[in-house]
């Protein structure tokens, strides 16, 4: 009966009845085992069992897997290295830079003074222009003179720029001259003191207006801060 079972039976009774019975550490026999075909089976598996784990030991104990737990050790520590050194550099880690004045340098000069400091910068806008600064020279910038930065750190320039901008003459005929006058110099005009006299009945009463000789009309633009003449009536028109 027992020779006809299968073999599945005879793993699954292998299983249950192994745990009842035990197995004796230094031999290779199974004693009081109610199925003795099995026993050959059960014999193969412990030795199995015993082999796997006997290489193991001798694995972990050889040079050859001491020598593998180096190289892995040693390989992490490269690697944390590298890590490490491109986390400093990314970062710029500790690395501080004093911004610099750059008050009334030309671009060329920016360019210069910042690349020597591995700055950068960006031109924002354009002030309106004050003659005690250079042409297109830095007039203002962010971060102030003094701060400190990291490197590659953009400075937001405002340069000066090449001159006042043009703004547009009002309308000003048959004005009065205190009321013309008034107008100009709120709108950054300088009025000059060479007015021109001509023939016309109202005394004092605007008739024209001129910029460096010419004369000029409302709606013409002629640059901020620039010296307008008048042209009054003499009042004996």
């Amino acid at each position: 009966m027992h020779k006809s079972m299968k073999f599945e039976d005879s793993v699954y009774i292998l299983t249950q009845e192994s745990a009842m019975i035990g197995l004796r550490s230094h031999h290779t026999d199974i004693i009081n085992f109610q199925h003795p075909e099995l026993s050959t089976l059960v014999g193969i598996a412990y030795i199995c069992r015993k082999i796997h784990l006997m290489s193991l030991i001798n694995f972990l104990i050889s040079k050859v897997f001491w020598k593998q737990v180096a190289y892995a050790f040693v390989g992490i520590g490269i690697l944390l290295i590298i890590l490490f050194q491109w986390l400093k550099i990314s970062t710029h880690h500790n690395q501080k830079i004093q911004v610099p004045d750059l008050s009334k340098q030309v671009i060329s000069d920016v360019e210069k003074t910042l690349n020597d400091l591995d700055l950068r910068y960006i031109i924002i806008d354009s002030a309106s222009y004050n003659p005690a600064y250079p042409k297109f020279s830095v007039i203002r910038q962010n971060p102030e003179p003094g701060d400190i930065v990291k490197e590659n750190r953009k400075i937001y320039l405002t340069l000066n720029p090449s001159g006042y901008r043009s703004i547009q003459i009002p309308e000003f005929y048959g004005k009065t001259r205190r009321n013309v006058e008034t107008t100009l110099r709120a709108m950054g005009f300088v009025i000059g003191d060479k007015p021109t006299w001509v023939p016309d009945r109202g005394k004092n009463v605007v008739r024209g207006l001129r910029y460096r000789g010419k004369e000029i009309k409302r709606g013409e633009k002629i640059p901020k801060k620039s010296v307008v003449n008048l042209v009054l009536g003499d009042g004996n028109g």
